[in-house]
């Protein structure tokens, strides 16, 4: 075990180095390990048992290209871990987004790393992006609820079909790959497809003919779910992770979401699309959930459900002295104080008479002070970054008292309507 620990440290090294020494020296010198993913380090100990070169040789040739001896202790022990875990099966060789990042590490790590740096730095600007990268936040469905009368029944569902008063009954058919459930003295009965009241009502009419009581109310008729099966998701578009996803059944859009971290640096908040059928049957505005807590679109999934996330089309930045600074999307018709209320409203601290904009031209930057008058009726632009600024830390109208008086202190200036500069009197 130890001979083979050695093989995949050396051929770990080997990796690095050799690909290094394509390029530029400044390039290898700053190779940090713990940038390396574990996708990354197992993609290349799957190949190690091919290399035949010595731990020693291979940590020499490392150093002499420029390698800390920090970066290979570091490397040696995240192999040590990685084996210990037994990671090396989950690895997934196929997966084209792991060995492009592979590729572009050993080949360009600087680059890649700085790319992703910048990514990452945007995203955690991104007004409403915490949502999805919150580890501590999730939305995992409730599996405990009844079953809510609008989910669609499909192949591989379970019901559990209870008949109680004068006939005391209960069925478990499996819903068949053709959407079908068989109950004994009574058929077969299609059901997928319905919703389980619809599901309800054709069941209920086609055991009335066995089960005469149901009739008149005097036998009773439950219908609901014994499982909850899998359905698959396909996520496209500008996610942290695009691709397939296994979810329940009682999965919504936003279960979705979360499980493939969200938008991306590039993608939308506020026009996610639902495609059902090659049809656009939904449109979900992230921002209504966030503001005001309302996720009327949040619909059930289904399965081979699309959820499709398009870049964004406008997006500009509040700092200063408002509640809460990010970059905010805008939709078409929204205005400046859209874009206030998105950040929560000014500070008791904000200068509310201009707002400084910094926007670009097609050649150079420029500098536009919005007065207040303008901010419902200003229409942002592409990538505007608005400042608001603080008041001034001064008074204008105080004066001190101090020495031989009965009340020293500090004290407002009263001015006459008619002759702001001259002072009236002191109180």
């Amino acid at each position: 075990m130890k001979q083979k620990l050695i093989l995949f440290i050396s051929f770990i090294l080997f990796s690095l180095v050799f690909s290094i020494s394509l390029r530029a020296q400044s390039s290898y010198v700053d190779i940090k390990v713990d940038q390396l993913s574990d996708a990354q380090i197992l993609q290349m100990i799957k190949q190690a048992e091919s290399i035949g070169y010595t731990e020693a040789q291979l940590e020499q040739m490392a150093a002499a290209k420029g390698m800390k001896e920090e970066e290979i202790q570091k490397l040696r022990l995240r192999v040590n871990k990685l084996r210990n875990q037994g990671s090396t099966a989950q690895i997934d060789t196929k997966s084209v987004s792991t060995r492009r990042e592979f590729n572009e590490t050993t080949a360009g790590g600087a680059i890649t790393n700085e790319k992703k740096e910048k990514d990452e730095e945007v995203v955690s600007k991104i007004f409403g992006a915490e949502l999805f990268t919150n580890g501590n936040i999730t939305f995992e469905p409730n599996l405990r609820l009844a079953t809510p009368k609008g989910y669609i029944i499909g192949p591989e569902d379970k019901l559990i079909i209870d008949l109680t008063g004068d006939n005391e009954v209960s069925y478990n058919p499996e819903v068949s790959p053709e959407g079908i459930i068989s109950i004994q003295y009574v058929g077969r009965i299609s059901v997928g497809g319905l919703t389980i009241e619809q599901a309800t009502s054709k069941i209920r009419a086609a055991m009335s003919k066995t089960y005469k009581a149901l009739n008149n109310g005097r036998t009773l008729l439950a219908v609901n779910l014994g499982n909850i099966r899998s359905i698959k998701v396909i996520i496209t578009g500008n996610v942290v992770k695009a691709g397939t996803f296994t979810l329940s059944s009682l999965s919504t859009v936003y279960n979705a979401l979360n499980a493939c971290g969200g938008p991306s640096a590039n993608g939308s908040f506020r026009n996610i699309q639902i495609i059902r059928n090659n049809r656009v049957i939904k449109t979900i505005d992230v921002y209504s959930f966030i503001l005001k807590g309302i996720q009327q679109d949040n619909i059930r999934l289904e399965d081979q459900d699309v959820i499709h996330v398009p870049v964004y089309e406008k997006r500009v930045e509040m700092s200063g002295e408002v509640k809460q600074a990010a970059l905010f999307e805008l939709m078409k018709g929204e205005t400046l104080q859209d874009v206030i209320n998105f950040a929560g409203g000014f500070t008791t601290q904000a200068y509310t008479a201009k707002i400084k904009s910094f926007q670009n031209t097609d050649k150079e930057r420029k500098i536009v002070d919005i007065p207040a008058s303008d901010f419902a009726s200003y229409f942002p632009k592409n990538g505007d970054k608005y400042v608001v600024e603080a008041i001034l830390d001064r008074f204008a109208n105080r004066v001190e008292i101090s020495g031989a008086v009965f009340r020293p202190g500090t004290y407002c200036l009263l001015y006459t309507s008619d002759a702001a500069d001259e002072p009236r009197h002191v109180e």
